[in-house]
């Protein structure tokens, strides 16, 4: 039985949008969607760009 698409190569190159400007439509989700993108980085030691550290500041620091 064949699993769904989102399996294997299917969802090789899908990525979880970043927090970058016009990323995060819903305003009200901001601040948990930051906090919860760090979080999830910091247990699993993932790393983040630069850009991507200066746009979760301007977040967090805006909560």
């Amino acid at each position: 039985m064949a699993g769904p698409a989102v399996w294997g190569r299917a969802s090789a190159g899908v990525a979880i949008p970043g927090p970058g400007p016009g990323r995060l439509p819903r305003t009200e989700y901001r601040c948990t969607y930051a906090a919860r993108q760090v979080a999830v980085k910091a247990r699993y030691g993932l790393w983040v760009t630069p850009a991507e550290r200066d746009a979760l500041a301007r977040i967090l620091n805006s909560c």
